[in-house]
């Protein structure tokens, strides 16, 4: 007792509660101090972390287009034509004069550009001209990068480097000088100081601030090259490197491509706040920075305020605490004196075990429920050892475990409660107990004793035993029971549990459920009725009796429910289980209204309603929105089984009706046929009912095709956007992008991370043209759609032009909440536009080069007809001497050829010009080809005077090929007669050899009077000449260079002119090399495989012209033939069927009645081993292979040349004697 004297009886309660009051209020106000602080510097950090980024990507973006436009500059400079052809000339001959040239167009890229200086060189780096008399040329370094150029065929970009002439930055830009194959390889360098650009551009900041700065840096290993002028460091540019571990903070440098805010320590030692990003195509970086003490300068008033309210605060709290104490010391004196006498009191009549020891350990006090459980009278344990009465031991081993009052006296703790425990009695019974205990202290905090609380736990035990496995079987009952059960707060009335039976009736899912509320699940018109009943509920047991409840799917139905009061989870709620009652409620509302009640329910319903026989499928009802809707009457309808509705297979069908029969599904969607063949999409409601014992589905269809047509709307128009073939923008009312189609990112280039967020250059008035863009604002701003063109950038740094409309979308209150922009890429229709104005401009200069070839046609025309009917004129005078009729016949005859040789070019040009035109390979000798032609055209050159000669250069392996042998004679032909038509003296070579085993190249080379430059290629061009005008000396058409080139290029080759005027010129015609092997054509196979023809020279002439059958008759004339004719197709073929003499037909293809193919097919039906000979002004390819193709031996064109016509009367005639 005189330990229990010595400790206050009462917990200081009141004080605890004061001083954690006055606690609380000081520490949220230093909490709202430190929120108010911190707001302030994250707020702080947002702002000039955004003019940071804002500030560094504008410096980045000059950067990159700085670099990017060098790079290309570098590129077109070394591409010049002219810095080519001057440079050649200066180095290979020395020309004082294009040197000075050299120089001069160097200075002035110099000047133009702001480079420092230019020089070029060889591959090996040596100086071969510079801008500056006095350079030193390349240094060491510089050379590796000019060999690097040179090998690589690229610009190269030295970086920034310190120059070793005057020991200050410079960048050089290297490119290789395109020059032709064969000439020395140089190179041209281009030297910048970054002082005129790009250190002005670090150094320009918009915001001023006294430690703001940009700096260029680079990676070298561990250390960070500072590439730019430091605003606190003069000279540092290049010459100053920091090692990244001095760097506080230094993770995101040693990140490769990191981009973003960093904090940082920088060069001076000083903590900064930075952004920093990559410059793209170079290894720089960009940082852009503000000391922290200046980013926190605007702050440190704000806080020395707050931190001198809060002190104020604090002093103000700490006196009302200092007056609140003395108050309650008086207090508590008084009350000490009470609770001495309560505490006696207390310990005796409390329900546990009580022990109280003193310092030692030996019993004071034992209450007497302490006697009971340990057998130990007080008075027989009083200074007895608590280790003596108190003995407990593990329920698990039995073992006696340490006793919690030495612990407690040990180390001066309170030790909680002790469970698992057995109480070992005097008797030796073992008792389950739960004990803790606490040291008694005295006013000093001494430990003067303990005080030990126990009680049994035997019924507790049983109790607790006993609970867990009723939980256990009631979670087995709640969770696994075919009833629905749920449990729902009292408070909120929101699901806090469902059994699975629940959710499979009600079709919610188990998270759904638990996010709902019980009033979800109750038509409207039970709300009232509900709250209502549960204001009234205040026993634990309810039989709440019949509801409607609401499924998923919206169907109603009747349930049953019993509930009682339970605690979920600390959480006063109800435990509810339901029994649907649905049919039951049917049948009895069945019951209670009469047939004519449900007749009329169900027939004058609006919605489909049909009765099914669960079993067999069978419509045993239907009502008359059921007909209305399916076109079957009332009475088609009961006859017809479900399956002749629904589109489903009957196996399917009979799986679905079997889950609406056992419930469980209740609502379907499917395809029903109507009688006129249409199909529909419908919603169908369908649950078992009895009636009269048997098993019916009752369901309710639903018309959902307006529905699905929406959807399919709805989802037309998502992927109409989403596939678009133009470019759609959605943006926010204040032009930010939300939404960006795929089109546009395939236009733009960029990735939709990169647009959306961002405001586009047409709407931004920091990087749009600001006059543009206000136009734009006005006009969409006021509702307005904005039409027009806008010059884009792609992400690869070209630009493209798009066609944008920007159009407002208002919201229901018609107010702007977006807008629609579509854009078109139109780059193409501008290349279009530019090149229509250029075809305009040829189109013109071609309208009058087709001028003067029509008048030079007309007289090419005109001119030889002049002749041959003039001539002819002359020939009919009766006393003409014979060496004049002789040289009129040769005029007309030259005049003829000369009118032959223009049709043929206009039909071989339109032949072209119609795709008619085809390339037949046949096996042609390459040297005998030249042979026959040099043969053919010396006697025209020995008559001009000039000197015609071939060089040959293919050996007898070689000169066989596979080519087209008709066009490429025609090729040669032209060209040879161009030459020597051109050529007034001198001579005329061609020239032809083998190009690495690949191509065939000829050279027809003339020292005529040459091209103009400006007309080397139109020469090509058809009806085009070198001399256009109507005074020119050379006749002809035009066309013979654009058939040639045609032709050649048809053959897979090339016709190229190299000319001077004054000089002549070389056509260059190039073939693929196409080595033939010994065999022979198909053609010369036909031709071989001819059959030899009957005994006889009897030739039938199918011919309804009359003048071609007098000629043939006179080319026949004297020769040991007989001629009949046919009028027309019909009649060559009777002559055929009914005169077995006839040994060769010449069939004319165009002819009255029967064509010549169709008669050609029917005599080869008759006579299949008579030849027929093509005889027809048809020239062009595809009528020469039809001829072939029907049958015909052989083809000949009109006009007849008389040996060709001949030869081949020769080859197919039987009888050649006397021929």
């Amino acid at each position: 007792m005189k330990n229990l004297r010595q400790r206050k009886l009462f917990p200081d309660r009141g004080k605890s509660v004061f001083i954690l009051a006055i606690g609380l209020i000081f520490m949220m106000l230093i909490v709202a101090a430190i929120f108010y602080i911190r707001n302030g510097i994250a707020s702080v950090k947002k702002k000039i972390g955004n003019e940071l980024v804002s500030i560094a990507e504008l410096k980045r973006n000059g950067i990159t287009e700085w670099y990017l436009d060098e790079i290309n500059d570098a590129a077109a400079i070394s591409a010049n034509t002219f810095l080519h052809a001057v440079y050649l000339k200066s180095i290979s001959s020395g020309d004082e004069a294009s040197g000075a040239d050299l120089i001069t167009f160097l200075n002035d890229l110099k000047t133009e550009h702001g480079y420092s200086e230019i020089f070029l060189t060889d591959v090996e780096g040596n100086l071969r001209l510079s801008t500056s008399a006095d350079s030193s040329g390349p240094g060491t370094a510089l050379v590796g990068f000019i060999k690097e150029a040179v090998r690589e065929k690229m610009v190269i970009c030295t970086g920034l480097y310190l120059s070793p002439v005057n020991n200050a930055p410079r960048i050089d830009f290297i490119a290789p000088l395109a020059l032709p194959e064969g000439e020395l390889q140089s190179a041209i360098v281009l030297s910048i100081d970054p002082y005129d650009y790009l250190y002005p551009l670090l150094s320009f900041y918009p915001s001023p601030g006294r430690s703001s700065e940009s700096v260029l840096l680079m990676k070298e290993g561990d250390q960070v090259l500072v590439l730019s002028n430091l605003r606190f460091e003069d000279g540092a540019a290049l010459r100053k490197r920091i090692p990244l571990p001095d760097l506080k903070g230094n993770e995101a440098l040693a990140t490769d491509g990191f981009k973003g805010i960093i904090e940082i320590t920088d060069y001076r030692g000083i903590e900064i706040y930075a952004y920093l990003c990559p410059v793209e195509g170079t290894s720089w970086y960009l940082i852009t920075k503000i000391d922290k003490d200046e980013l926190y300068s605007g702050l440190r008033e704000e806080i020395v305020l707050v931190l001198i309210l809060l002190v104020l605060v604090g002093l103000f709290l700490g006196a009302v605490f200092w007056l609140y104490n003395a108050e309650r010391q008086r207090r508590v004196l008084a009350s000490l004196l009470q609770a001495r006498e309560e505490f006696r009191t207390t310990i005796y009549s409390i329900g546990d075990g009580v022990i109280i020891t003193d310092k030692a350990g030996m019993i004071q006090n034992m209450n007497p429920v302490a006697e009971s459980l340990t057998g130990w009278k007080e008075s027989d344990a009083i200074n007895r050892s608590i280790t003596e009465v108190f003995r407990i031991a593990s329920e698990d081993t039995d073992e006696e475990v340490p006793n919690p009052v030495i612990k407690v006296l040990s180390s001066g703790i309170v030790v909680g409660l002790a469970n698992h425990t057995n109480l070992i009695s005097k008797d030796g019974k073992r008792i389950p107990i739960a004990d803790s205990g606490a040291p008694i202290r005295d006013e000093s905090g001494s430990v003067t004793g303990a005080v030990l609380v126990f009680h049994d736990q035997s019924q507790q035990r049983n109790y607790q035993a006993a609970l867990e496995s009723s939980e256990a079987r009631y979670r087995r009952m709640f969770v696994e029971n075919p009833q629905p059960m749920w449990i729902y707060a009292l408070e909120s009335l929101r699901f806090l549990e469902v059994n699975d039976a629940a959710i499979e009736k009600y079709g919610y899912s188990h998270d759904e459920f638990l996010s709902m509320t019980i009033m979800d699940i109750r038509p409207d018109d039970e709300h009232e009725r509900l709250i209502k009943s549960i204001s009234e509920t205040s026993f634990e047991l309810n039989h709440a009796g019949e509801w409607k409840h609401l499924k998923k799917n919206g169907e109603v139905i009747w349930v049953v429910i019993v509930s009682h009061l339970v605690t979920y989870n600390g959480i006063r709620a109800r435990h509810v289980m339901v029994d649907d009652i649905t049919e039951r409620k049917l049948a009895e509302q069945a019951l209670q209204r009469s047939e004519e009640k449900f007749r009329n329910l169900f027939e004058n319903h609006s919605a489909v309603k049909l009765l099914i026989d669960a079993e067999s499928g069978q419509i045993t009802d239907a009502n008359a929105s059921a007909s209305a809707f399916y076109g079957w009457t009332h009475e088609e309808l009961t006859s017809m089984n479900i399956n002749q509705i629904n589109t489903l297979s009957e196996e399917k069908l009979k799986v679905e009706m079997e889950n609406a029969r056992i419930k469980k599904r209740t609502h379907f969607e499917f395809r029903h046929r109507h009688k006129d063949g249409s199909v529909s999409d419908v919603e169908v409601f369908s649950s078992s009912i009895l009636i009269s014992g048997k098993e019916f589905l009752h369901s309710v269809v639903h018309d959902v095709s307006a529905k699905k047509y929406a959807e399919q709307r709805i989802n037309l128009l998502i992927r109409s956007i989403e596939q678009s073939p133009v470019g759609i923008i959605i943006t926010n009312p204040h032009g930010v992008i939300e939404y960006v189609n795929p089109k546009y990112l395939q236009m733009s280039g960029l990735d939709s991370e990169e647009l959306i967020g961002f405001v586009p250059s047409m709407l931004n008035r920091k990087s749009g043209d600001l006059h543009q863009v206000e136009e734009v604002w006005s006009a969409i701003g006021a509702g307005k759609e904005w039409c027009g063109e806008y010059p884009e950038r792609r992400k690869n740094g070209g630009t493209f032009w798009e066609n944008a409309v920007i159009s407002p979308v208002f919201d229901k209150e018609q107010q702007i909440s977006h807008y629609v922009i579509i854009l078109e890429d139109i780059t193409a229709q501008k290349r279009m536009i530019t090149e229509l104005k250029s075809a305009k401009d040829k189109a013109e200069e071609s309208d009058r080069l087709k001028s003067a070839f029509l008048a030079n046609m007309s007289h090419e025309i005109r001119t030889p007809m002049n002749g041959i009917i003039g001539f002819m004129d002359l020939l009919q005078e009766p006393d003409l001497e014979s060496e004049l009729r002789a040289e009129y016949i040769g005029i007309v005859k030259s005049s003829g050829e000369r009118l032959l040789s223009t049709i043929n070019d206009i039909i071989d040009i339109s032949k072209i010009e119609s795709g008619q035109a085809v390339v037949n390979h046949t096996r042609t000798n390459v040297n005998q080809l030249i042979d026959r032609l040099y043969k053919f055209f010396r006697f025209e050159a020995d008559e001009k005077g000039l000197v015609f000669s071939v060089e040959q250069k293919l050996n007898d392996e070689q000169t066989w090929v596979n080519s087209d042998h008709v066009k490429l004679e025609s090729i040669l032909t032209n060209l040879i007669k161009n030459a020597l038509k051109f050529t007034r003296r001198g001579s005329v070579k061609l020239s032809y050899w083998l190009v690495d085993d690949s191509m065939l190249e000829f050279r027809i080379s003339d020292t005529g009077k040459g091209i103009p430059a400006d007309r080397l290629q139109s020469i090509f061009e058809r009806f085009v000449q070198a001399d256009v005008s109507y005074s020119r000396d050379y006749e002809g058409s035009g066309l013979g260079l654009s058939i040639c080139k045609a032709y050649a290029g048809m053959m897979g080759g090339d016709i190229t002119v190299e000319s001077e005027v004054g000089k002549g010129s070389v056509f260059i015609f190039t073939l693929p090399y196409l080595p033939a092997d010994e065999g022979h054509t198909a053609h010369e196979k036909m031709h071989d495989s001819v059959a030899e023809p009957p005994a006889g020279n009897l030739i039938l002439v199918a011919e309804d012209d009359d003048i071609s059958y007098y000629y043939l008759n006179k080319l026949l004339a004297g020769r040991q033939v007989k001629l009949i004719r046919a009028l027309n197709g019909e009649e060559a073929v009777m002559q055929c069927r009914e005169n077995p003499n006839i040994s060769l037909v010449l069939m004319d293809i165009k002819m009255p009645l029967l064509d010549g193919y169709d008669a050609t097919r029917q005599i080869l039906e008759i006579r299949n081993e008579l030849p027929v000979v093509a005889l027809t002004a048809y020239a062009f390819e595809e009528d020469r292979q039809k001829a072939l193709d029907c049958g015909c031996v052989d083809y000949v064109s009109k006009p007849l040349k008389r040996d060709t016509f001949l030869a081949m009367i020769d080859r197919y005639m039987p009888d050649k004697k006397g021929l």
